[in-house]
């Protein structure tokens, strides 16, 4: 509610993976990130856009903000557990995903500093 006026939500959801399950809280890590560290002004806010869609066999899920950034570089390696950046929600959401569906799945993030950052997830499109 605090946020009502910062906060803009898009989606992009195909509609073929409606009906696909994603572990839980796949998700509200990556958001609350976006509402937690990437709104720079206070006045401007953010957009955050949810895209999901089939890129051949695979799911790709994608939050996508236009706020701060990171400063870690435009290829972000996922930060280490008790990093300042992510605290455990983005490394357990990765570290779940290779668990359950092998290494060629999981977490990726981009990100340029005053520009935004993209997160993608990918899953099997079962």
């Amino acid at each position: 509610m605090r946020f009502t006026d910062l906060l803009r939500v898009h989606y992009q959801i195909e509609e073929s993976v409606l009906p696909c399950p994603i572990v839980k809280l796949t998700l509200q890590p990556f958001v609350e990130n976006c509402i937690n560290h990437a709104i720079w002004d206070d006045k401007l806010g953010i957009n955050i856009i949810i895209k999901a869609y089939r890129e051949g066999p695979d799911i790709l899920l994608k939050i996508i903000d236009d706020g701060m950034g990171m400063r870690r570089g435009n290829d972000c390696e996922l930060p280490e557990s008790g990093d300042t950046l992510s605290g455990y929600g983005i490394r357990n959401v990765d570290n779940r995903i290779k668990l359950l569906y092998g290494d060629s799945y999981g977490v990726t993030v981009y990100s340029r500093l005053g520009i935004g950052t993209t997160v993608t997830i990918r899953i099997p499109g079962r």
